[in-house]
Parts: C-alpha cells; structure tokens; sequence
C-alpha cells in the first residue's frame, strides 16, 4: 500500500515555478489540527475570493441575502462557503478563477446547534481522522498525512483534508503530493459525518 501511494504521489506531483504569476508567496500558517505550521499559497485575499464568490452567486440567484458568508482558507484555495442552505464555492489563490460550485449539506435533520454550542473544532477534526482511514481504506490514505483545516458554519463544521505544499531541500519549486483528499462536514449536535468526498 506505501509503494501505491508512492507511486500515486510521484505521478500526480506538480510544479508551481512554472504557473506561480509574479507576486504569489509562500507562506506558512497554522494547522487547525495540530498547532503545527503548514505551508500555503499567498494569493488573493479572503475578501476578494468573497467578491469573486458573490458575483458568481448573484449570476444564478435571485439573491443572495440571508447567508453568512464564511470564507474558508486552505492550501492553494479558498473555499467560500454561503452558511444557512447556499452554495459553496473553490476558488483559485493564484488566478481567482472558480474551480467549484456545488450545494452540499450543512446540517442533518431534527435538533441543530447554534454557532458556538455543541461539537469543538478539535472534536470534529478528531471524527473525520478516524473515518478517514475506515472509508478511504483502499486508498490507504493516513489523515496525518495531510494539512488539517476546519471552519465553522452555524450547524456543522467543515473539515477539509488537504495536501501539504512541501518545500524540496535542493529546490525552489513547490510539489502538490496528493491529488485527492478527503472532504467533510460534521454536525455540531450530534456529532455525525452528514457529508463526505473524495475530490
């Protein structure tokens, strides 16, 4: 299984020297999960994706009104996230180009929590490590592995398994080892995966 993602990490690496335009840096920030620094794309600002995020939104809406708006940060994208039933979207750090748009559950029927109440961060971070060896078994993929992040939305968290943009000794080009991780929201009130992806 090591050789297998060995060999899925050599085949799916790429380089950012070659598509990094002029003005992005990398930045280290720190894992939700772990306190540890992760290294991440510096791009466009939270801001910027949100505007990004609004204008496509309001192309295929009526409106947009009534969402909270929670803009979610991750290795090489931000993930913008319309809480209370809308869309969320993945944009680009580097280009602002949409990648993704796609309407995903933020809670599961019956009692919901409220923002601050119910499951922690490190609680949900700590249901999705155990499921991700458990669902994604064939791949034998390990959630330590991979970057850590987690944002709130007002019903669930949404934790993200991302790659980790290492640094080569000998090199100044930045390698993305995996090309699928693991995606999920947890309920705050009772703790349960309602939402998972592998993409």
């Amino acid at each position: 299984m090591k050789h297998y993602f060995s060999l899925l990490i050599c085949c799916c690496a790429l380089t950012f020297s070659e598509a990094t335009p002029v003005g992005v840096e990398v930045r280290a920030q720190t894992e939700a999960s772990t306190k540890a620094e992760v290294v991440t794309l510096k791009g466009i600002t939270d801001q910027t994706a949100i505007s990004i995020a609004k204008k496509e939104a309001r192309r295929k809406r009526q409106t947009i009104a009534g969402f909270r708006i929670i803009p979610c940060e991750q290795v090489a994208f931000w993930r913008i996230i319309f809480d209370g039933g809308g869309p969320e979207f993945v944009i680009d750090k580097r280009s602002g180009m949409v990648l993704r748009v796609q309407t995903i559950p933020q809670s599961s029927t019956g009692n919901h929590a409220t923002v601050g109440s119910g499951l922690t961060k490190e609680q949900a971070i700590e249901i999705a490590k155990k499921d991700v060896p458990r669902t994604y078994a064939k791949y034998g993929m390990d959630p330590e592995n991979f970057a850590v992040f987690a944002c709130e939305e007002s019903k669930a968290w949404r934790v993200i398994f991302d790659f980790k943009l290492d640094r080569v000794p000998t090199s100044k080009d930045e390698l993305l080892p995996n090309a699928k991780f693991p995606k999920y929201v947890i309920d705050k009130a009772s703790g349960d995966v309602i939402y998972r992806e592998l993409d």
